[in-house]
């Protein structure tokens, strides 16, 4: 929102200029047309970083990953569940209850 509030702000700023012949207390004379192509360079900047801030929808399945059946083992134990995340560090695994490890 910040950016399109000055994208607007630009843009009649630029409006201004152009259209109206005020004459302020010092006449830019040939820089007017260098202030023009830098704000025009300046609005296709916000255009593209108010572009980048839009977020795309993504498709189901980058939200829902199919889970997959697996099973873990502790010692003589086994547990069925469902892969929810899996990664080189960790794995989430959900099903029932953990079974306490036995003292050895």
């Amino acid at each position: 929102m910040p950016m399109l509030v000055v994208f607007l702000l630009t843009v009649a700023g630029l409006l201004y200029a152009i259209l109206t012949d005020v004459v302020f207390e010092r006449d830019p004379g040939d820089g007017k047309s260098v202030i023009i192509t830098w704000t025009l360079y300046n609005l296709a900047v916000l255009a593209v970083t108010m572009a980048v801030c839009v977020e795309l929808p993504r498709r189901a399945s980058a939200h829902s990953p199919g889970y997959a059946a697996s099973g873990v083992r502790f010692g003589e134990r086994r547990m069925r569940g469902w892969a929810m995340r899996q990664t080189a560090e960790d794995a989430w695994i959900r099903g029932g209850p953990l079974p306490r490890p036995v003292p050895r």
